[in-house]
This record gives structure tokens, C-alpha cells and sequence, in this order.
């Protein structure tokens, strides 16, 4: 009597683990099941933005006017979003749309102060930076945060916008869509911030 052999198809578990993994859906998807009513969509994109969004704006805005206005300006900006929601075209470029919005708003707020006789923050307003012997990590980071919002000062408003979306996370082509420069432009300005925040920070990178 012939044994008749069944053979079993053992799948590669990595290939498993590959299937089984949800799609990440992209930002224009999210925003459509938002434009859709599906507000935990909205939420996945707040998530998702809401570091980079407030990272970008305490770069512009922050040791300029406060934190709290800071945080106040990256809420409206989601808020903003809402509203704006309904005309977003799907383009892959929702991240430039985003810090485009960001942007004007950090605008609108320095406008405002400038009206209102606010003086941004100078040196001797701000937390002196303490410089004892030996500081632990978690000091020397606070640190070279508090020296990098005084370096930023040091340069020019256009490499000040280049680096604040490049430490967000923007890539060169959606900082050049925020921005209205070219790609060679935005690498250029950046290039130079480097530079300079190399040469105020000097104590930091070379202790």
C-alpha cells in the first residue's frame, strides 16, 4: 500500500510578521478619512506631527516671547488644520501644507508682539547657563538646550527658518515648499547655519 505524504508550507515567520503588520497610512490618507468625519484620523495626524510642529516653533518663537505662548501656537495650528481641513488637496506634500501654517502663525505672533513694544528676550533675561564643574548628563543637556536657544539668535532669519523645519524634520524639498526657496537654497542656508551654531556652541561640541 502506497503512503500518500501530505506536504506542509511552513511560511518564513519574519514573512509572517510582515503580513500580519497594519499599513502605516500616509498623512493625505489620514486627512481624507478626517475630511470623512473620522476624527481619530485627525488625532493619528496630531500625534504623529505634534513634536516637530512644537520642536519648529519654540525654534522661531520661543526665546522670543515665552513657552507657554509657544505651546499655545502649536494648539492653534492643529486648530487651524480643522478648519483648513475641508480644502486640502492630497498632493503627498501634507507636511509642508502643515509648516506652512506653522509658519505664518509663528509670523502672526511676533507681528503681534513687535506691535505690542515686546522686546525679545536678551541674554541677561534668560537663565544664566551654569557652567560648574562636572554637570551630569541630564544637566549638560538642559545646558546645551538654553545655549542653543541663545546660539539661534546669532543667525540670520532665513537660516534661523531652515534650521528650526530641518530640526523638525522636514526634508530639503518641504522646507523649500514652506519656505519658498529652492532645494539648493535651503541646503546652502543650512549648510551656514551649521557653521555658526558650531562656532557658538564650540564648548559644548568640543569639551
Amino acid at each position: 500500500m502506497q503512503r500518500v505524504r501530505t506536504r506542509i508550507h511552513v511560511r518564513d515567520p519574519s514573512q509572517q510578521d510582515r503580513e500580519a503588520a497594519p499599513a502605516v497610512e500616509d498623512d493625505d490618507a489620514l486627512m481624507a478619512r478626517f475630511g470623512r468625519g473620522d476624527h481619530e484620523a485627525f488625532m493619528a495626524l496630531v500625534d504623529r506631527h505634534q513634536m516637530g510642529v512644537s520642536t519648529y516653533v519654540l525654534h522661531i518663537i520661543g526665546p522670543r516671547v515665552s513657552r507657554e505662548v509657544a505651546a499655545d501656537v502649536t494648539q492653534d495650528v492643529f486648530a487651524r488644520v480643522i478648519v483648513r481641513a475641508p480644502t486640502y488637496e492630497a498632493s503627498g506634500r501634507f507636511r509642508a501644507w502643515l509648516y506652512t501654517i506653522a509658519r505664518n502663525r509663528c509670523f502672526d505672533v511676533l507681528g503681534s508682539a513687535t506691535q505690542r513694544r515686546e522686546r525679545p528676550l536678551g541674554p541677561e533675561q534668560l537663565d544664566p547657563v551654569d557652567r560648574g564643574p562636572a554637570p551630569d548628563a541630564s544637566l549638560r543637556h538642559t545646558q546645551l538646550e538654553r545655549a542653543l536657544e541663545l546660539a539661534m539668535d546669532s543667525l540670520t532669519p532665513r537660516q534661523g527658518q531652515v534650521f528650526a523645519l530641518h530640526r523638525a524634520g522636514l526634508s530639503h524639498a518641504d522646507s523649500a515648499a514652506v519656505l519658498e526657496l529652492t532645494v539648493g537654497a535651503v541646503k546652502y542656508h543650512l549648510h551656514q547655519a551649521r557653521v555658526r551654531l558650531r562656532a557658538e556652541l564650540s564648548e559644548f561640541l568640543n569639551p
